[in-house]
């Protein structure tokens, strides 16, 4: 039992973890009454302090804490789903556990139900929801790509997309080859925009994984965008590694956009200067990028 323990207590031990068998004490004691917030803290937990199923009581914590999701899946909000997905994607492509047994779909059913009741999601939890389906090769429903959009545009979330909630979210969608028609397109373009708004603020592999999932997509770029973006990608192109000059050569000559010239003679410059180091892939994205370009080498 858990005598004179609260719920804010368990909570606090739990955030206190510093080691997997911490946890595993935790869960075992307390497991069959965790509520919704401290199960997806213990799942965190695990995903933070690299748990795997090398132990038998570790494996047996796992399985007080998958049931325990299943008893609570219908009282959880917009966050805890996203959460709560995004910990088992973690846990799934990194620490080897291979069967969620459905648990992954009932996580997703509660969201598409969310949605349609018209829940607000905050921007985080839709990129890490797009994320962990990724992450999970989940087959998605068109209604659930269908509901995410109609989310977000029926709220004010998309002005408040981080560069990081864009690039997650726009990566995802293209990683699982989502068709782009519908609504989706709208999202694109609300999206599109605010990255203009925060372009300054992407990293070399965000503004690498908006351009290259646009163009993935099938796209159709604003030209303030295609700028902006550009701008910000010449601004960090020397942290550019070998594939980051690739992907964005692909990238940029697919979109179909007005090409920078200077961004184009760096790139240019700098896919010469990485050329040994490309995979196969990548050297066959820059050719196909020079000839749609018509960029003359030599």
């Amino acid at each position: 039992g858990r005598e004179g323990v609260d719920d804010r207590q368990v909570s606090l031990m739990l955030k206190q973890c510093t080691d997997v068998r911490e946890v595993v004490d935790i869960v075992q004691e307390h497991g069959p009454k965790l509520d919704r917030a401290n199960v997806n803290g213990a799942l965190g937990c695990l995903v933070r302090l690299r748990w795997s199923q090398d132990k038998k009581d570790e494996r047996d914590a796992y399985k007080i804490l998958d049931s325990r999701i299943r008893d609570v899946i219908g009282e959880l909000d917009g966050r805890g789903v996203s959460n709560i997905l995004h910990s088992l994607a973690k846990l799934q492509s990194s620490y080897r556990v291979r069967d969620l047994g459905g648990l992954d779909t009932e996580l997703v059913d509660r969201t598409e139900q969310l949605l349609r009741g018209r829940e607000e999601f905050k921007p985080q939890e839709l990129s890490s929801l797009m994320w962990a389906l990724m992450k999970m090769e989940m087959e998605v429903k068109r209604s659930l790509v269908d509901a995410v959009s109609r989310n977000v545009l029926a709220n004010s979330s998309a002005r408040l997309f981080s560069a990081q909630d864009i690039a997650n979210f726009l990566w995802a969608l293209a990683k699982l080859g989502v068709q782009y028609e519908g609504d989706l397109v709208e999202v694109g373009a609300h999206l599109g925009r605010r990255a203009a708004v925060v372009a300054s603020l992407f990293t070399v592999q965000q503004v690498e994984n908006v351009l290259w999932a646009y163009a993935r997509l099938g796209a159709t770029l604003a030209e303030d965008v295609a700028v902006a973006m550009q701008r910000r990608a010449l601004a960090v192109l020397g942290d550019f590694k070998p594939q980051d000059t690739a992907n964005v050569l692909w990238a940029l000559a697919k979109l179909e956009v007005r090409v920078d010239p200077e961004l184009l003679d760096a790139l240019v410059r700098r896919a010469g200067l990485v050329a040994r180091e490309l995979q196969h892939s990548g050297v066959s994205n820059v050719l196909w990028a020079f000839a749609k370009l018509q960029v003359v080498v030599g």
